[in-house]
């Protein structure tokens, strides 16, 4: 019969394979810890003091605060506050700052200068993307939940190679809320589900509030612009157009388009990621400056026209001034001539019943239950 010495050593032999069993499946064989995905958050800033909570909060909020890097580009005025200043009702988060001082990224330019949204992102990625492994983009007035890091980094690696993650945040207002989420903030989500086309032949995207009963992602109509989730290999396949000033609705659909045509997809998140603050009243938006830019305008409807070039249904002929319209096109253009291209983008048309020419558009949040939503394959 062994000793209670020898037994004691047994146990102790079998602790130490078992610790190593859990190291070698969770380190690899080399006992290195695996690297986690890195994500780089693209915010672009318009005179928001919203911004510098939103900075905070997604350190505050996150898991692996390490994988997490911010670019900001921040169009203020003199006077307006800095997104890297410290909220004077979170002081006892202020450290994070400093502590992450070395992942996040600020380009700073006079808010004269700005030029939309759409040019503003173009210069985030420009400026301050290191090759992350996913870009989230989120607007500069967002909310994190408890966790987003971990949540989002699960939620992707359910879906196929080359999938987004997008939708339009639900509401978060800090006059009701503070700093703190909606009481409710976990029982439904608002997935991108039909749309409807404005004015100007825009195909806008609607979200339909639905319980989160069922967490997994489903096809999303469009890339929303306040919040999505994407590969960084986006930006090896295609740059950031910077030749679009003052295009604000058409950016959405436009970035998608882009996207599709070199095989991504979007769906919607499994549950909420972030959470937005719509409306702002009292808040600087862009268009403010058209006082100061009297061919806001001109500039816009060029973008616009630059757009619906891009994606298909504008031909050129039609372009007002098409010197300005096309510059560089080959290197930003839906090409729809490659029958891959055209394969993926039919293949978009038809999950989402969109015909651009005709002003059509599917009604997906008609569908009560998620089985009944298309397969995106």
């Amino acid at each position: 019969m062994p000793s209670r010495k020898n037994l004691l050593l047994g146990l102790i032999a079998v602790w130490s394979a078992t610790l190593l069993l859990v190291a070698y499946v969770r380190h690899g064989i080399s006992g290195k810890t695996q690297k986690l995905p890195t994500i780089f958050i693209s915010i672009a800033s318009y005179r928001d003091f919203q911004c510098m909570h939103t900075v905070l909060d997604a350190y505050s909020k996150a898991r692996h605060k390490s994988r997490i890097f911010v670019g900001v580009v921040q169009q203020n005025a003199e006077g307006d506050t800095d997104c890297l200043t410290v909220p004077p009702d979170r002081l006892d988060e202020g450290h994070l700052l400093e502590e992450y001082k070395d992942n996040i990224r600020i380009h700073r330019v006079d808010h004269r200068i700005a030029k939309g949204p759409t040019w503003a992102r173009h210069m985030v990625i420009d400026k301050l993307f290191r090759g992350e492994d996913y870009v989230f983009q989120i607007d500069s007035h967002s909310r994190f939940v408890p966790d987003w890091d971990l949540i989002l980094m699960n939620n992707i690696e359910q879906l196929p190679p080359k999938s987004c993650i997008s939708h339009y945040p639900s509401t978060w207002d800090p006059k009701v809320d503070g700093n703190q989420l909606p009481k409710d903030y976990d029982l439904l989500i608002a997935r991108m589900c039909k749309g409807f086309y404005n004015n100007e032949h825009i195909l806008i995207p609607v979200c339909g509030l639905m319980t989160l009963k069922e967490r997994r992602s489903v096809p999303a109509l469009i890339a929303g612009a306040g919040m999505t989730l994407y590969p960084g290999s986006v930006h090896k396949d295609m740059d950031m157009d910077p030749h679009l000033p003052f295009l604000f609705q058409g950016e959405e659909l436009l970035f998608t388009m882009r996207m599709v045509s070199k095989g991504y997809k979007v769906f919607s998140p499994a549950e909420n990621i972030v959470f937005h603050y719509y409306g702002r009243k009292d808040n600087a938006k862009f268009f403010d400056l058209s006082a100061q830019v009297p061919d806001m305008e001109q500039q816009r409807q060029q973008s616009l026209q630059r757009a619906k070039y891009i994606m298909g249904y504008l031909p050129k002929e039609q372009l007002t001034n098409p010197s300005v319209s096309l510059i560089e096109i080959d290197k930003y253009k839906i090409d729809w001539e490659d029958p891959i291209v055209k394969a993926r983008m039919d293949k978009y048309f038809k999950v989402f019943d969109i015909n651009l020419a005709e002003k059509k558009v599917g009604d997906l949040c008609s569908k009560g239950e998620l089985d009944d939503w298309p397969i995106w394959d």
